[in-house]
């Protein structure tokens, strides 16, 4: 990975940045301080001053480098810092402050209520899956990428799971406005927020259940889950309560609708409430099942 990242074929006049997330390491700044390599924060003014060690930090990276060498090192030593989830990596023929100042161009973006929000591009997991979403938007991927300025990012997640987003080659479209990214990234957050509550609320089931039935599959969480979320619940404790109670129901074949029905015939709780009320009497009816067999 790293002779790839350095030394590309074909692309040798672009040189390697990292994108590192100083709350995930240790004493970044004093390791960048030491390291000889051009380095930037990402935050200015009052922002550095507060949150200068849990800022994202770029750094063009050379080949020959303790500090580069580490970043591509695994190990439990905190020095190592391949699997701290804290980084991405790009490739960009322009200097430090070019990229810096693209970087910093898409670093927030507004909410429909007008409310400021941090791209946090930098994060594997997130980042991984704005590039399977983006990866056929060639016009919105050149203008991510700073209408060719950035070239493509990549990293490997904890998990061991490799990931591109490339550049496509220049179409003259101009880079992404700040007043524009929320057009592009508040779709890509929303789904990614859906998404990252189904893999918790699988690892948590998953985790509960066992060695005990129902088997909790995570292809049977997120249909469910979706399901769910089709019939108009929002919130994430209500979402959860009703996947379980509605996986539990199929697993003995209960009559979930009729259970539903009737923890809640006139519909006057809250959707918190209900759910809870409908997961408490499709377990008593599980309960039930299994003593009566």
């Amino acid at each position: 990975m790293l002779e790839w990242g350095l030394h590309p074929i074909g692309d040798d006049e672009a040189a390697l940045y990292t994108v590192i997330d100083a709350s995930n390491v240790v004493g970044l700044e004093e390791l960048l301080a030491q390291s000889g390599l051009d380095h930037r924060c990402l935050f200015v003014g009052a922002a550095f001053e507060e949150f200068r060690d849990k800022a994202p930090w770029l750094v063009r990276l050379e080949d020959h480098n303790r500090f580069t060498a580490q970043l591509f090192s695994e190990g439990d030593a905190p020095w190592l810092l391949w699997h701290h989830e804290a980084h991405v990596f790009l490739r960009s023929a322009s200097d430090l402050d070019d990229v810096w100042s693209h970087l910093r161009r898409i670093l927030r973006f507004q909410d429909h209520k007008g409310r400021w929000q941090m791209f946090r591009f930098w994060q594997q997991d997130f980042m991984r899956f704005c590039a399977e979403a983006m990866e056929h938007d060639l016009d919105a991927l050149n203008r991510f990428f700073g209408g060719g300025l950035v070239r493509v990012i990549f990293g490997v997640t904890p998990a061991g799971m490799g990931w591109h987003l490339a550049n496509p080659a220049p179409t003259g479209t101009p880079a992404l406005k700040a007043a524009e990214l929320g057009d592009v990234i508040l779709p890509l957050a929303r789904r990614y927020s859906w998404h990252d509550f189904q893999i918790r609320l699988f690892t948590n089931l998953s985790t509960r259940y066992e060695g005990k039935a129902p088997e909790m599959k995570r292809a049977d969480v997120i249909s469910a889950s979706n399901a769910i979320r089709g019939q108009g619940y929002r919130k994430e404790n209500a979402v959860a309560d009703m996947t379980e109670a509605a996986l539990v129901a199929r697993h003995y074949k209960l009559p979930f609708d009729r259970l539903a029905h009737d923890a809640d015939p006139d519909l006057q709780f809250a959707e918190a409430t209900r759910a809870k009320r409908i997961k408490i009497a499709v377990n008593e009816a599980a309960a039930e099942f299994r003593y009566g067999q």
